[in-house]
């Protein structure tokens, strides 16, 4: 976990910029958050790469982390980013299509 896992222990460093806004193509345009996708099958296809079944568990401790981020980083920005709330109902799905969408978001925001 090294390096990555500390920095996702680490508080949110995520900062809105004057001027910025929402990204809603490429891999955007399905998910809000592919890269925390891309993190999460790193994190689960590293103990199968490396043969350690052993290691699952402790890959998968990052779960919960991620999730929390994701909270945290969607609090953030539907106060701070306009045009957020709206690209959210445009995209309900957080990580996976038909998983963990939108409707869970109202208790996130409140």
């Amino acid at each position: 976990m090294g390096v990555q896992g500390e920095q996702l222990c680490l508080p949110h460093q995520s900062q809105v910029v004057e001027g910025q806004k929402v990204i809603s193509t490429g891999p955007y345009a399905i998910v809000r958050h592919p890269m925390y996708l891309g993190v999460l099958t790193v994190y689960l296809a590293t103990p199968i790469a490396l043969g350690s079944w052993w290691a699952a568990p402790i890959f998968a401790l990052n779960i919960p982390i991620i999730v929390w981020r994701i909270r945290a980083e969607e609090r953030r920005l539907s106060r701070d980013l306009p045009c957020y709330r709206e690209y959210c109902q445009k995209r309900p799905y957080r990580l996976l299509p038909h998983i963990w969408w939108h409707l869970m978001i109202s208790r996130a925001y409140s």
